[in-house]
This record gives structure tokens, C-alpha cells and sequence, in this order.
């Protein structure tokens, strides 16, 4: 066999190799999926059963005596709260983790974009573990509509609201930072679901097990 013959034969062997390397499969660690799978409810719990400070949880009773013996306004407030120290751990351990759930990994930068574009056009499996550049831009906005909504909802009722005539506009924000997050909560479930069909990867089971 030549030296050329040989080298085609040793490139050949390495390419066969590089096939069989499973792809990576790890993706979001254990403090990412607990903050979304929290955050998650707790907006849920919000937006349906206390938005109108008439909590059904308050209607919770076990052995006669109520659960959570609260009125739905303070039960929304705490909550509300919950959500503001769990997106704020989120984007702390997203500054100083390391993989996808650091921020830096997943920015959608222009060549990430074009990158993402190219694997919907020929449905190839995102290269890329852990957030797409859409993705991305969904995680940043609800991120900025669920500490608005929470700082709003805090402030419409200070005294420096009412003092200065804010507090209605304010209260007008807050629903509809609130709804439109709702909104956008809604496209990113129907996208992950549209997703994980059309990308060949299990984003939901990812998030919960931490691995495609």
C-alpha cells in the first residue's frame, strides 16, 4: 500500500470513528431546571388562582381550618416575591456558571441566528446544547416581563405612587406587562413542543432530566 493509499485509509478509519462519538447530550443543570420548573408554577398559580387578590388557595381547607389563612392579595405579593429572588438566582448563576446555562452560551449573536436558520431549513439537530438563539429571546423577555410585572405590582401601591398620581398607571401596567408575558409563555411552550418534533431532540424531557 502507497504512503497516499495508507493516509486515505487512516482518514477514512477516523471519519467512521467521528460518526460513532455519541452527540452530547447534557444540557441545563440542576439549579436551572428547579428555578423554571419553580418559576413556572408560581406564575401559573398567580395568573389563575390570584390575580384578582381573590385567592381560591384562601378557599383551601384541611380539617376545618384554612391552609393558607392569607387573603389572595398577600398570597399574590409573596409570590410575586418568590419569583423576583428565583429569575435574579437565575441570572447570577447564568454570569458565573459554566456550559449552557451561562448567559455568554446561548446569546443569540448574529452567527448563532444565521447558524439556527440553517438547521430549521434542513432539520438538522441543533449542534448547539442548551438554548437556541429564539429560545434565547424568549428567556429574555419573560425574564424582563416577570421582574417588571413584580416591581410594578410592588409599586403601584407605595405611598410615592399615590402621591403622585402613579398608582393607576402603574396597576394598568402591571396587567398588561402580566398578560403579555402570559402571551409569550404560550408561544414558548407551542415552540418547544413544535421544537422537539422538527429539531429530533426532547426539550421537555431535557428539562426535567437534565439530558436529551
Amino acid at each position: 500500500m502507497s504512503e497516499q493509499e495508507g493516509g486515505v485509509a487512516q482518514a477514512a478509519e477516523e471519519a467512521v470513528e467521528a460518526a460513532e462519538v455519541p452527540t452530547p447530550t447534557a444540557s441545563w443543570d440542576w439549579l436551572v431546571r428547579i428555578v423554571h420548573w419553580s418559576v413556572a408554577i408560581l406564575f401559573a398559580v398567580n395568573y389563575f388562582m390570584t390575580k384578582d387578590g381573590e385567592s381560591t388557595l384562601a378557599d383551601i381547607e384541611v380539617n376545618g381550618e384554612e391552609l393558607f389563612p392569607w387573603n389572595g392579595y398577600l398570597i399574590h405579593e409573596y409570590i410575586g416575591w418568590a419569583i423576583v429572588a428565583l429569575v435574579c438566582g437565575r441570572i447570577l448563576w447564568g454570569l458565573i456558571a459554566k456550559g449552557p446555562a451561562r448567559i455568554s452560551s446561548f446569546f443569540p449573536t448574529p452567527k448563532r441566528v444565521m447558524e439556527h436558520v440553517h438547521e430549521l431549513k434542513t432539520r438538522t439537530p441543533p449542534a448547539q446544547v442548551g438554548h437556541n438563539p429564539f429560545g434565547a429571546c424568549a428567556i429574555f423577555l419573560m425574564w424582563f416581563g416577570l421582574l417588571t410585572a413584580s416591581l410594578s405590582g410592588w409599586g403601584m401601591d407605595t405611598d410615592w405612587a399615590w402621591d403622585n398620581d402613579y398608582s393607576d398607571a402603574l396597576f394598568d401596567y402591571h396587567y398588561l406587562i402580566v398578560d403579555l408575558t402570559f402571551y409569550l409563555v404560550c408561544i414558548h411552550i407551542t415552540a418547544v413542543i413544535l421544537m422537539s418534533f422538527w429539531g429530533k431532540r426532547n426539550l421537555v424531557k431535557a428539562m426535567v432530566r437534565g439530558r436529551f
